[in-house]
């Protein structure tokens, strides 16, 4: 027969396998890249749907805030050396709204007013005014300059 005229899709094919016949070495490795991405998919499922609740939790308590606190200075001296102003640590009691309970803010409030003195009802009305503002993520002083203890 004349391998010109042997149709193009039998001509890399050897003498006695049959046509549609294909390597193993392909069955393989098809068989691994199904079988990856199986072991893939089922831990997919695993991570976002079985343990999304305790991931989920891990992440909010991971969340970390940065707060700005200003350096502390020295003393402000006269060219004598005396004292023009002096530096004291002054302590706020501040909360953060989004790190409320959902349902247990009332008693957190309670809490509050029992520390700084502060009736429960200024403390909702000054939350809902700092969320307002500035979002729930940002500390709502509900006192300012209360001793280091309180605070």
């Amino acid at each position: 027969m004349d391998p010109y005229l042997v149709p193009k899709r039998e001509r890399g094919r050897g003498k006695g396998e049959p046509p549609g016949r294909r390597h193993p070495v392909f069955a393989v490795l098809r068989a691994l890249v199904i079988l990856l991405f199986g072991i893939l998919i089922v831990q997919l499922v695993r991570l976002q749907v079985i343990q999304g609740d305790e991931y989920a939790q891990r992440a909010e308590i991971n969340a970390l805030r940065e707060v700005q606190m200003p350096a502390a200075r020295g003393l402000i001296l006269d060219r004598e050396g005396r004292p023009l102003v002096l530096n004291a640590a002054r302590f706020s009691a501040a909360i953060v709204p989004g790190d409320l309970p959902e349902r247990g803010e009332v008693g957190v409030f309670r809490q509050l007013e029992r520390v700084t003195g502060v009736p429960t009802e200024e403390i909702e009305r000054k939350v809902l005014a700092g969320i307002e503002l500035r979002g729930p993520f940002e500390p709502v002083v509900i006192k300012p300059d209360v001793d280091e203890e309180t605070a």
